[in-house]
């Protein structure tokens, strides 16, 4: 596998090239958009492998608006058009919302391997989850302060939920969650079963309640760093499919 500072760079090339795909505005057709797409998928599978959890998010994505499509002589009318074209766009920034997190998580991997005492084969207990995680609670889980690393953390999931579904800072908590991942109506779709979406609509709600609300005095464990550490990887599982989830709609165009 090639050295950190090698994937790095691989991937700010590609991200570089998704941007400047979305910056033009052309389609999925266009051929420059193809060459940069084989690229993109060979460049994860020989950075992270084929079966990987970054190679198979991005491989996903269908990138729908490929060319124009006749069926039985009929062409798609403008409105499928600019549909497709919505889903086109929306992929590239899924795509690079995602670039961009792979380049968080091998900054944490190179930092911390860097700053290891030498010698030393231990890695420190958060070393694999979020990077949010990582950011918001490292310093506090080192220094001892178990609940707070488990309050601000889930503060943090709690600002990242309304950032991507773009929705005002008024917006927090339980309500919050109840908005972005409405099954019938949500800004943010993690599975397209309503079923499961409501099973994580109650997940992410049921963090705010009984976790993110700073009077929860049954939040348990908090004096032992491993039952800390379960509570900061269970945030850290929400930021991931949170990561992942689509941006099915803004507030601006939401009906």
């Amino acid at each position: 596998m090639p050295d950190l500072i090698q994937q790095l760079e691989r991937l700010r090339q590609l991200l570089e090239g998704a941007v400047q795909q979305q910056e033009r505005g052309k389609a999925s057709r266009d051929a420059e958009f193809v060459v940069w797409h084989d690229r993109l998928l060979s460049t994860l599978t020989s950075l992270f492998g084929k079966d990987s959890r970054q190679t198979k998010r991005i491989a996903d994505l269908t990138f729908t608006y490929r060319r124009k499509i006749r069926i039985a002589g009929v062409d798609y009318s403008d409105v499928d058009r600019e549909v497709r074209q919505t889903r086109f766009k929306r992929d590239l920034t899924i795509t690079i919302g995602l670039l961009t997190n792979y380049m968080d998580e091998l900054r944490l991997e190179h930092q911390q391997v860097h700053t290891m005492p030498a010698g030393s084969t231990a890695t420190h207990p958060l070393a694999q989850l979020h990077p949010i995680v990582q950011r918001v609670a490292t310093k506090l889980f080192q220094d001892g302060h178990y609940r707070e690393a488990i309050l601000n953390t889930y503060i943090a999931l709690d600002n990242a939920v309304r950032d991507k579904a773009q929705l005002p800072p008024t917006a927090h908590g339980t309500k919050l969650m109840e908005q972005a991942f409405a099954p019938a109506n949500p800004i943010l779709r993690i599975t397209t079963s309503a079923d499961e979406q409501q099973g994580f609509m109650t997940l992410f709600r049921g963090a705010m309640l009984a976790i993110r609300n700073p009077k929860a005095h049954s939040l348990g464990g908090t004096a032992d760093p491993q039952r800390a550490l379960e509570w900061l990887s269970f945030a850290s599982v929400l930021l991931r499919n949170l990561d992942e989830a689509e941006v099915v709609q803004t507030q601006a165009n939401m009906p």
